[in-house]
């Protein structure tokens, strides 16, 4: 039963390359604020045509994962509840 349950983390978060209007409703962020993440060279894109942008899952479980923030240190969790 609880393999089930933990099976879910293990599955990627986007299935496919996506629209910048596709992750912008995913991460409830504007559009605007995808084409900022790609110029300033955060966000790797793929450019396909000369108007149409994929993003594909790899690059943006990559793109999140090194914006997430790093866990409290316990040191620093003890002296804040104090």
């Amino acid at each position: 039963m609880k393999e089930k349950s933990l099976q879910r983390f293990a599955e990627p978060l986007f299935k496919g390359p996506q629209t910048k209007f596709d992750l912008s409703l995913a991460l409830a962020v504007t559009p605007r604020f995808i084409e900022k993440e790609v110029k300033l060279g955060h966000l790797r894109a793929v450019i396909i045509g000369s108007r149409s942008v994929r993003f594909l899952p790899v690059d943006i479980e990559a793109w999140l994962n090194a914006r997430a923030t790093r866990p409290p240190e316990a040191s620093a969790l003890v002296t804040a509840i104090k």
